[in-house]
């Protein structure tokens, strides 16, 4: 059964700043090491073996090539965090550099937060670009110490957050363990390949009604329609029927495939690609959820919710609009009730019916979508609880369902 896992590349870490020292030529040659480096190792990074969501890639501008991207080892497979099992954070080991990504607002803090939210319990931290900076282990050890603490507050278990010093750009730690060179002198930890490996299996909800959002649907010939999504609960035959929901109606599984690979059968944890008939394309658009007939989820109106807001500039009143993302649902909504505020460690509740809702706190309130959407209850369905809330680009705030009003 495949795990899947998100990386998490801040945008601090996006500029790559060139040294005076280097000429153009081999500014140039140096990059081309680097995307030899990655097409050689294509196997390594192979998709189908090891399954990514990138949060945000790494571009560098190369001389008069203009901007090319150029991942640290990973493949863009999903943009989606939520169908993340475990995650990889990459923070920048130069000096300002890392600051600027931990300080209040940075995406270092965000992108860490945001991956616990929704479901991320496992973390290896690649501490990249440590060639810049010769790579000092007193540097390293300050950002695991600086880094730790964060995360531990941000509810990872110290046993499940592992470091790696590496280099991107030249390839120097990722697929090999490091010989007779600077680092080797001090770190005896594994390559960032061996940690992604060491990931431990992500128990599924394999006996809970069948659940899957749709995350894309395209005809490809022939009769029926083809979507494709993760199965977040219980497990799906070919035959078997299915109801598509908000829609209401039902289908057959005509056929099921994992990574092009036919099969008879699938279950939860799998990205699978299902061939239904006996229903209209218009039916089962993006975001639309496939259920156990028998237990079909409920479109949803009006929900409440738990929320942790982010390093917001504007606080959350009443009526304040946002987008929920949920699944592969983007969909306009509005906090529409601010219930309480909540102590973010006991979710005792510290003050009724706020005015407003700052930065950093936790609170209860009720959202109201702007057409019906299909959720649960995270008490009932873990990876069908969480959402995010965005409002002008910027994710402000992510939570839970609690209880569903209408």
């Amino acid at each position: 059964m495949a795990v899947h896992w998100t990386c998490c590349i801040p945008r601090e870490c996006i500029n790559i700043e060139r040294s005076s020292l280097l000429s153009d030529r081999e500014w140039e040659a140096l990059y081309s090491k680097a995307e030899e480096y990655l097409c050689r190792n294509d196997d390594v990074f192979d998709d189908s073996i090891r399954h990514v969501v990138v949060m945000n890639t790494i571009q560098h501008a190369l001389p008069g090539r203009g901007v090319r991207s150029l991942p640290l080892a990973v493949q863009r497979n999903e943009d989606d965090p939520s169908l993340a099992d475990v995650a990889i954070l990459v923070v920048d080991a130069r000096p300002c550099e890392f600051e600027a990504g931990f300080q209040a607002g940075g995406q270092t803090r965000e992108h860490s937060v945001l991956a616990r939210l929704l479901g991320v319990t496992q973390l290896a931290v690649a501490v990249n670009k440590m060639d810049a900076i010769e790579w000092l282990q007193e540097r390293f050890n300050e950002i695991v110490q600086k880094l730790g603490q964060f995360l531990k507050q941000a509810g990872f278990r110290e046993s499940d957050v592992k470091y790696i010093p590496c280099s991107g750009l030249t390839g120097v730690n990722l697929i090999q363990l490091a010989e007779k060179d600077k680092l080797s002198m001090w770190y005896k930890g594994p390559c960032l390949v061996d940690r992604i490996d060491a990931f431990k299996h992500v128990q599924r909800p394999l006996e809970k009604s069948f659940r899957c959002s749709v995350s894309d649907v395209f005809r490809i010939g022939g009769s029926g329609i083809t979507v494709s999504g993760k199965i977040a609960s219980g497990h799906i035959q070919v035959g078997e029927v299915v109801a598509v929901m908000p829609a209401g109606d039902q289908a057959l599984v005509k056929a099921i495939s994992i990574h092009d690979d036919s099969t008879q059968w699938a279950v939860a944890g799998d990205h699978v690609c299902m061939t239904l008939t006996e229903i209209d394309i218009s039916k089962t658009p993006v975001g639309s959820m496939l259920c156990d007939p028998s237990n079909p989820v409920r479109p949803v109106l009006k929900f409440r919710a738990r929320i942790i807001v982010f390093n917001i500039e504007i606080p959350i009143t009443k009526g304040f609009p946002v987008m929920l993302h949920y699944q592969s649902v983007n969909e306009a909504a509005v906090i529409n009730r601010l219930v309480s505020v909540l102590n973010k460690n006991t979710g005792e509740v510290i003050a009724r019916k706020p005015r407003c809702l700052s930065k950093q706190s936790t609170a209860l309130v009720e959202i109201e979508p702007a057409r019906s959407v299909c959720v649960e209850l995270f008490k009932d369905f873990k990876d069908l609880g969480r959402f995010m809330l965005q409002s002008g680009g910027t994710t402000i705030a992510a939570g839970i369902v609690t209880d569903i009003i209408q």
